[in-house]
């Protein structure tokens, strides 16, 4: 086995990575253009837009001093007792949607083996040559994933199925689909709707971090919500796909006469379901909590934002230390360590 960089050498190539996508998020920079171009082949969703959201939300990790600090709150060594390879299965739904996990690995110490989805391809791969990072801390798997000791694996439901199966003798963190939610309490502002915008649009929707359920006062004017959206938000309904799905979600509305709020490029039906289709935001009147803790328990929920929960807006900004599922991915790595507790 390859010997793995220490501490201090990773940082580099992670700080190395951070400046690479300085490059990337200038808006003149031709090589940036050309990854854009190639990318969006493997996905028509990831228009130049949702790429640059996506980096720039990763980018603010990758200083010396974050992860270092990183380290320490989790109580993670610099260096693991025994390095590990941990396989990664990434999903495709959003740009680089499984960053965390793999830099997770690096950091604490182990080798990433990546299976890459083949809707998102190009990017990850970019950012690792550019870097300059060393083949002992990542490796990319061909169809079948192997010579794992552990594996962090994202999915469908389905794909969640058989990965219980499949690696069910190996240490494993097994994700399958979540959504968001939003607690409203009719006082929002302006600034909080678009903000809140910005929770229900960025990806499109396809985010587990996306806002797809409003937890509304049962007073709630939509007024000032559908002007500040319709205002703020209507490039999305420049994009052909994401209006394939709204033109296909009206007529099933329709065709079952369920009344619902017409957007124009969004819809808004009343549910107590958390996830919704592609341009169609849900909405109850229910107690708050009551739903929040149904969702909780049945682990539908990712994140929450509004009144005594997340910012508005920030939703898609996660930190370090949110884990998606709320399960720890620094503590998973280290408790897979020889005598660790």
């Amino acid at each position: 086995m390859k010997n793995i960089p220490l501490l201090r050498d990773r940082l580099k190539v992670l700080e190395s990575m951070g400046a690479t996508m300085d490059a990337f998020l200038d808006p003149n920079s031709p090589e940036a253009a050309e990854v854009v171009a190639l990318a969006q082949q493997c996905n028509p969703w990831f228009n130049e837009t949702e790429i640059r959201r996506a980096v720039a939300a990763i980018r603010p990790w990758l200083h010396s001093q974050v992860l270092s600090q990183w380290l320490s709150i989790e109580g993670v060594p610099e260096e693991p007792r025994l390095s590990k390879r941990i396989g990664i299965i990434m999903a495709g739904n959003i740009p680089l949607v499984n960053f965390l996990d793999a830099l997770a690995v690096w950091i604490s110490g182990h080798t990433a083996i990546i299976k890459l989805s083949s809707s998102d391809s190009v990017l990850l791969p970019w950012f690792i040559q550019k870097s300059g990072m060393p083949e002992s801390m990542v490796e990319f798997s061909g169809q079948k994933l192997s010579g794992f000791d552990a594996v962090i694996a994202t999915g469908s439901a389905n794909s969640n199925r058989y990965f219980e199966y499949y690696f069910r003798q190996v240490p494993h963190i097994l994700r399958s689909s979540r959504s968001s939610a939003a607690v409203l309490t009719g006082n929002e502002s302006s600034a909080d709707l678009k903000a809140l915008g910005t929770d229900v649009f960025a990806y499109y929707g396809l985010g587990c971090r996306s806002v797809s359920h409003l937890l509304l006062p049962t007073n709630f004017d939509f007024n000032p919500l559908l002007n500040c959206w319709k205002q703020e938000f209507d490039f999305i309904g420049h994009h052909h796909r994401f209006m394939n799905n709204y033109d296909y979600q009206k007529a099933v509305l329709l065709v079952a006469s369920k009344p619902f709020i017409d957007g124009g490029f969004f819809m808004l039906t009343e549910s107590n379901k958390l996830a919704s289709p592609v341009s169609v935001v849900h909405y109850s009147y229910a107690p708050p909590n009551e739903l929040i803790q149904q969702w909780t328990q049945s682990a539908q929920l990712q994140c929450c934002v509004g009144m005594q929960h997340l910012p508005f807006g920030q939703s898609q900004s996660p930190g370090l230390s949110d884990y998606p599922d709320n399960v720890n991915l620094m503590k998973f790595l280290a408790d897979l360590q020889p005598n660790s507790k």
